[in-house]
């Protein structure tokens, strides 16, 4: 009988003990080792986030919570949080919290309604915000205005090509005055 070898699985809970003796470092590698995906919040502050896991390890060490609890992936999802709200990392906008939007404001929308999500800000001149939308390069929601007081000139979604964006060429519509749900029908998302 032949045995087909496999790479081992993540182990499935963590322990504080586990985490016993290691530096913040070391302890966030074990936690993503085990599904604690934190790379594309800390790109350029590993260490920042690596202090935040060695607090936390100080808080569970000093019985601010309770040290035999398991980590489960559902448990590492919510240290996921604690460690971007330590770091205050803004949330990288969805289709879905854009969906949301249109369907509560429409042509309402304003710079504020997008002040919690990550952006970009490429404007010379003027106010242009580029959002990436989603974890696929597949779209970008771009504000434009002259005044951050007044309402956008501009807040539309594009369709990236190639997970480029090509403001004259990518398919675009302002998502205050124009279908959302057809655009996202055509694209099949």
């Amino acid at each position: 009988m032949e045995v087909e070898t496999t790479k081992a699985a993540p182990m499935k809970y963590l322990t504080i003990a586990d985490l016993d003796g290691l530096d913040g470092k070391a302890a966030l590698a074990l936690l993503e080792e085990n599904g604690l995906e934190l790379g594309e919040y800390y790109a350029a502050n590993e260490s920042e986030a690596a202090d935040a896991v060695a607090q936390i390890l100080l808080d569970m060490e000093a019985s601010r919570t309770d040290p035999e609890i398991l980590y489960s992936k559902t448990a590492l999802k919510e240290l996921h949080k604690t460690i971007k709200a330590m770091l205050g990392v803004p949330d990288r906008l969805q289709l879905y919290n854009i969906q949301e939007l249109v369907g509560e404001k429409a042509a309402k929308l304003s710079w504020n309604d997008f002040a919690q999500y990550r952006y970009e800000d490429t404007g010379s001149g003027s106010y242009i915000r580029e959002y990436p939308v989603g974890t696929e390069n597949e779209y970008v929601l771009i504000l434009r205005g002259k005044d951050l007081s007044s309402a956008p000139e501009e807040i539309s979604l594009f369709l990236l090509k190639d997970g480029v964006l090509d403001r004259e060429k990518d398919e675009h519509i302002d998502i205050r005055y124009e279908d959302l749900e057809k655009l996202l029908r055509e694209t099949g998302a």
